[in-house]
């Protein structure tokens, strides 16, 4: 059995009919582009063709961020936030601690070395 090429004309075909991967009904609302029980919206205007409309606690371009991981209370400098039923927690990034990784951490090694003097001949 040999392996048959796609043409452009049956990649176009495939498409048309909405079954490109991540895209269910061949629009930019096609498959699931809006997290976390979000609805979408087919918008001209927007960037990618599409908005969502959020549901609370949810916002963000496709309802990604927890409002308690937003703004000054969330996770800071790159630290991933994670939202459990109890708790709001971030994993900080190398370099960063805390509990929102707003702490620079690092430490400093250091080598004591023989000192060597000179001596006169």
């Amino acid at each position: 059995m040999s392996a048959v090429e796609p043409s452009i004309s049956t990649l176009s075909s495939i498409r048309l009919l909405g079954w490109e991967i991540g895209d269910s009904d061949g629009t930019a609302c096609g498959g699931e582009v809006c997290q976390n029980e979000g609805t979408c919206s087919l918008d001209d205007s927007a960037v990618h063709g599409f908005s969502c409309d959020c549901k609370m606690p949810y916002g963000g371009d496709q309802c990604e961020v927890h409002s308690d991981c937003a703004g000054p209370h969330g996770c800071q400098n790159g630290g991933e936030c994670r939202v459990t039923e109890e708790t709001v927690e971030c994993d900080c990034p190398l370099g960063f601690k805390g509990e929102r990784c707003h702490e620079r951490e690092f430490s400093i090694c250091v080598q004591k070395m023989p000192l060597i003097q000179a001596h006169s001949i």
